[in-house]
């Protein structure tokens, strides 16, 4: 092990996973302060896009979750039923259920072109 930095290839007796660990650490290792931080950036980069793919594909998962428990309510089916098929808790079909039958978005305040009328005038005394 103490001439591991010479070796180009892996030898066949130490093909396992664990000893290829071992020689990518080892690689790592002899890098230069440069090298070592362009790596370490380029690994930020790499957490990053595959925390935003595995969080946008959570996301995703619930949101078919949920479209199907939608439909099966439209449906009429049990809320027992919806549980059992979806993994949702009867109280977060309940939550679908009332979500579905509000209003989204708030009206727009409603605009006239037309002056308000004026009252008419009094007679003066």
């Amino acid at each position: 092990m103490k001439n591991l930095e010479r070796l180009q290839n892996i030898p066949a007796k130490l093909q396992d996973r664990i000893f290829k660990k071992l020689f990518a650490a080892a690689e790592i290792a002899k890098f230069t302060p440069e090298e070592a931080r362009e790596y370490e950036d380029s690994l930020k980069v790499y957490r990053d896009l595959k925390n935003s793919i595995d969080t946008a594909r959570e996301e995703g998962h619930e949101e078919a979750i949920a479209q199907t428990a939608l439909r099966m309510l439209a449906d009429n089916l049990p809320t027992a039923a919806i549980a059992k098929y979806t993994g949702l808790t009867p109280e977060q079909i309940e939550k679908l259920r009332k979500d579905s039958n509000s209003v989204k978005e708030p009206a727009a305040p409603y605009k006239t072109t037309r002056k308000p009328k004026s009252p008419p005038a009094r007679p003066k005394k």
